[in-house]
């Protein structure tokens, strides 16, 4: 427990993965009408789980690395995260992707839609991924996100996990790269390993850089190792685990109240 008696609350997101959206090429005719009616139901078992939030994350399947995306797909998804929105309520966290790197993107649609933060692979520096090299321009992103006055909307950047390749997990490679990213203004740190061990020194060695800037686990929690991997990290983006292991399934509430039970026993003893 707390000092002051209470727990401390982790943030437990849960990734809803939608189909492919309007200006992309494997965007079908009613795509976009079956995306609003997946994250209204999703949103709404994770609301009856207790789960903290859910992320919006279209699955493309085709992307490209540079900071913009189609004029269409901004548009259907900012429609699309207006109606998460009117049915999460407030004190649900609304957040927005645009796979691989759309960070301006997932800003306008975040201020326009009354959205809560954004995912990203990376806001400053040169990382790899599976489609190519991400040159982030920080600049570019944050005066945009100044010009908006989108200041509100909050920023988790990826330091190592899922959405990059290369080994990120070098103490000093991974200190180096968190105060860059610190600096140039994320609010949430991103991390994941699948080796727990190294995975709960990761979030240790963020935590030396920045204590007020919450760490959250990229995925690989379940209700088997939630309490583990949990322990010294803020929060969770949890995929696969709500839907039962079907990626991209539907969200089941029995699963996510399992899960919400096991992060509940972590914040008492934290």
């Amino acid at each position: 427990m707390s000092e002051q008696g209470e727990a401390k609350k982790k943030l437990i997101i849960g990734v809803v993965h939608l189909p492919p959206l309007p200006g992309t090429p494997y965007y079908q005719e009613g795509d976009l009408e079956k995306g609003i009616e997946k994250a209204k139901r999703c949103v709404s078992a994770l609301l009856e789980g207790g789960a903290g939030g859910c992320l919006l994350q279209p699955i493309d399947r085709a992307y490209h690395v540079c900071d913009e995306a189609d004029y269409a797909r901004v548009s259907a998804m900012t429609v699309l995260a207006g109606e998460t929105r009117r049915v999460a309520g407030s004190g649900f966290q609304v957040g927005i992707q645009f796979l691989w790197n759309g960070v301006r993107p997932a800003l306008a649609t975040a201020k326009i839609s009354g959205a809560d933060f954004i995912r990203c692979s990376a806001i400053c520096g040169t990382v790899t991924t599976p489609y190519g090299t991400i040159e982030a321009d920080a600049d570019q992103i944050m005066s945009y996100r100044r010009r908006i006055n989108a200041l509100q909307i909050k920023i988790s950047s990826e330091v190592a996990g899922y959405h990059v390749t290369g080994d990120h997990t070098r103490r000093e490679e991974l200190l180096t790269r968190a105060r860059n990213i610190a600096l140039a203004g994320a609010d949430m740190f991103e991390v994941y390993h699948p080796d727990p061990e190294i995975n709960d020194q990761l979030v240790k060695n963020l935590k030396e850089v920045r204590k007020d800037i919450p760490v959250i686990l990229g995925g690989g929690t379940n209700i088997e190792t939630v309490k583990q991997r949990l322990r010294f990290a803020d929060g969770a983006y949890v995929g696969s685990c709500f839907e039962d292991g079907l990626w991209g399934g539907e969200m089941k509430t029995d699963l996510i109240k399992q899960y919400m039970e096991k992060v509940r026993e972590v914040e008492d003893i934290a």
